[in-house]
């Protein structure tokens, strides 16, 4: 059975695996992880720490068409809202991510957020339409030194922005006495794949194969994590904090016009403010007697910025306004003055 890879994905302000891969056509790179996951719920936490762990590469041959009919590498993708990670020193030479418990002192205005779920299952996977031209490639160079040596360092590059080493390639591929099956030819073959001497065109389609693949789960991986976690329900144990998010406080400053004359009908005014939101209802208080409520309903072109009243205006002095919420709060009172008429 193939031996497990563990790689870090992702350290906040630190190593980003994700920036390597390539997306089609050269369209670009794939988007911050935390950025990219507000799209889909901007209340989602900001990611500190990702790693992936590969537990199973299996191929599927197809005869009758000269390649594989299929290769799915899958792996268990994991936060570090997970339980504590077993390969510490990947991680400890990072962020400590495996720490237990992994708290630090909470300030005051912070409370706990969670991902969810935390850990994960993800999957790559590569069919005959993708693995006949990297087939055709390897045979195609094996037999000419310098290509042989051109391909190679591209896919020595490739490893190494993967983080990728010979070890862990071949970990995965395992050794065979067959290639037929999607293993290596012999104890060895990916170190001198990656140094252009090997002269096998399958070692060169395995270990071109898996990197691939790996850019792939890599890809799923960030999807995985902006979309799908996004959008799922039951957190996951973590010890993991955001900053506290403040509703914004709703007030009043401005009522229009400036100068208002008592009078014994209705006139409209205009009330401006700030994060005025969705309101119950609006109270205007006269200098005496009793207060005037509106219901939402009556008032002219509500926003968060402000709306129109009218209100019967009779008596010179002080008044005072303010708006009531749904929950039962209100803001602040705002002073205007009536004059006589």
């Amino acid at each position: 059975m193939p031996n497990r890879v563990h790689k870090v994905l992702y350290v906040e302000n630190g190593p980003n695996i994700f920036t390597q891969v390539k997306l089609p056509n050269g369209s670009g790179t794939l988007p911050d992880l935390t950025t990219a996951a507000a799209v889909y719920n901007p209340n989602w936490p900001a990611y500190e720490e990702v790693c992936v762990e590969t537990y199973g590469l299996d191929a599927f041959p197809a005869p009758l068409l000269g390649v594989h009919q299929n290769i799915v590498l899958r792996g268990t993708l994991r936060c570090c809202c997970a339980p504590p990670c077993i390969y510490q020193s990947d991680h400890d030479a990072r962020g400590n991510f495996a720490v237990v418990p992994r708290m630090r002192t909470m300030d005051p205005n912070e409370f706990p957020v969670l991902h969810s779920p935390g850990q994960s299952y993800c999957e790559a996977s590569i069919d005959s339409s993708k693995l006949q031209p990297i087939l055709d490639e390897a045979n195609q160079v094996v037999g000419v030194e310098a290509d042989r040596v051109a391909f190679a360092t591209q896919l020595a590059t490739e490893a190494a922005q993967f983080n990728l080493t010979a070890y862990d390639i071949e970990s995965q591929l395992g050794i065979s006495g067959t290639d037929a099956n999607g293993r290596l030819s012999a104890s060895g073959a990916t170190m001198s794949v990656l140094a252009g001497v090997s002269t096998v065109a399958l070692d060169y389609y395995f270990v071109a194969m898996y990197i691939v693949l790996f850019q792939m789960l890599v890809a799923e991986a960030h999807t995985k994590l902006t979309r799908a976690w996004t959008q799922s329900g039951g957190p996951a144990q973590t010890t993991k904090y955001s900053p506290r998010v403040t509703p914004p406080i709703p007030s009043i400053t401005a009522v229009s016009p400036t100068t208002i004359t008592a009078s014994p009908t209705s006139q409209t005014v205009t009330v401006t403010g700030v994060n005025l939101g969705a309101l119950y209802s609006c109270i205007i208080t006269p200098p005496s007697g009793p207060t005037l409520t509106f219901a939402a309903s009556s008032l002219s072109t509500p926003t968060a910025t402000g709306f129109g009243v009218s209100a019967v205006l009779n008596s010179a002095g002080t008044w005072n306004i303010n708006v009531k919420y749904p929950d039962g709060t209100s803001c602040a009172q705002f002073p205007f003055t009536v004059t006589a008429s």
